[in-house]
This record gives structure tokens, sequence and C-alpha cells, in this order.
């Protein structure tokens, strides 16, 4: 397998650009967006899930695949089909492999290829995944990433 190599500085851009979109997102959800009356509805439209939602499909994820990883995608890129995943041990993963991602049902949306990982000691740490563009559909913020350990 072949791994895709990035440079530190395109690194560091990659992850600034990942941490703002986070942020802005995060600000949009703060402050709420107009004409959004549900609170559990991403800005694209797709329901986030609940704290107990994920832990109940990362348990059950976990228990049908010992070993997996779940982490949760905290932003996306569409135009450029990236997601930005926290809850995945960085230290772990290596660029090159494969994560799948799940809707808040658990059902298999599309999969990935970790580019890029930013260790940060002022936000969590995150790795980034470019998504299939033939995947069932685009990930979304909320999505569940789920990796298999080799």
């Amino acid at each position: 397998m072949t791994s895709i190599r990035m440079s530190a500085p395109r690194r560091r851009m990659f992850s600034g650009i990942i941490l703002s979109c986070g942020l802005i997102w995060g600000l949009a959800g703060v402050t709420g967006c107009a004409g959004s009356g549900d609170k559990n509805k991403s800005s694209s439209g797709y329901s986030m899930p609940s704290d107990d939602q994920v832990a109940s499909l990362r348990d059950a994820m976990q228990r049908a695949n010992p070993g997996s990883m779940v982490g949760s995608v905290i932003a996306t890129l569409d135009d450029a089909r990236l997601a930005a995943v926290v809850g995945i041990p960085v230290k772990e993963i290596k660029l090159g492999q494969v994560i799948s991602f799940a809707d808040v049902n658990g059902s298999p949306v599309n999969v990935g290829t970790v580019v890029g990982i930013s260790i940060d000691p002022t936000t969590e740490d995150s790795i980034n995944v470019k998504f299939d563009a033939t995947g069932k559909r685009p990930v979304h913020r909320g999505d569940l990433a789920v990796w298999l350990k080799e």
C-alpha cells in the first residue's frame, strides 16, 4: 500500500482550514441558524446524533468489530471531499489507512483515506480523511467514522 505524504506547512494550512470551519460551524450552532427549528439538524439538513446515540452506536460497533475505533466527524469541506474526525487515537493511525463512515442510524454511507493527522495541544487531535465521490452520500458533520485496526 502506498502512503500519502503531506508536507508540514501544507498539513498546518489544512489543519487551520479544518479548525476554522469547525469554529464557524460551532459558532453557528451556539448562536442558532435563522429558520432552523430543529436543534439536532445540521445546516445541511441531516440529523445530528445525540451524545447518547453516539455512545450507543460506538458500543454496538465495537462489539461487532472488536478492536475497532469509532470517532465523530466535526467538520467537512464538501468541494474537496474532506472530513475532520476526532475520537480516534491519532498516534495509532497512519496516512493512507481506510476509514468507514456511518450515519446516525449506524448505516454505512461512505469510505475514505487518511490524508492528514493533526496533533495540536491547544485543540482536540484530529485526522483528515478524503472521502469517496462515489459513496452512498457525502460525509456530513455528525456522522461516525469507524477505523478497523489492522
